[in-house]
């Protein structure tokens, strides 16, 4: 059949391009996540839970979903913006020994080779200027500062 031909070609394919991963040739991990300064300043977030979602529907969510160009220039709140990090990239568990996370998103190899990073501009409680989201404590390292504009202008 048209189909078991279709899945024979992609199995042939991948098998020729297999390479050897680096956790197949046994190269150290990363690390969990990215080091920083140990003198650095850290922001503590809320508990996603203080704002999470009450329950809704998947059918009614998916139906109301609509696409916005304009947006409120009324803040969010820390404890919002704690949530959002916490959906998109929190740690629900360490496990073996600190070998790998288990994360609210999925990755090969509960790898997660990435880090998240965040221009904040309307948050209360937040300066404006880049943030650097620390998933295994659960809290915000700042990164730079918006430049000041009116000296730079002047």
């Amino acid at each position: 059949s048209r189909l078991a031909s279709e899945r024979d070609f992609l199995k042939s394919k991948s098998q020729d391009a297999e390479e050897p991963t680096d956790q197949r040739l046994g190269l150290p991990q990363p690390p969990l996540q990215k080091a920083y300064a140990p003198n650095a300043a850290l922001i503590d977030l809320p508990s996603p839970r203080e704002v999470a979602p009450r329950s809704i529907d998947l059918f009614d969510l998916i139906q109301r979903r609509q696409s916005r160009r304009e947006y409120s220039a009324e803040p969010i709140t820390l404890a919002e913006l704690s949530f959002l990090l916490w959906a998109t990239q929190g740690v629900k568990r360490i496990v073996k020994d600190g070998f790998a996370t288990m994360r609210t998103v999925p990755s090969g190899g509960s790898r997660h080779a990435f880090e998240t990073y965040l221009a904040v501009n309307r948050v209360d409680g937040l300066e404006p200027g880049v943030y650097r989201y620390l998933a295994l404590e659960h809290r915000l390292i700042r990164v730079s500062s918006p430049p000041d504009l009116p000296a730079q202008l002047g």
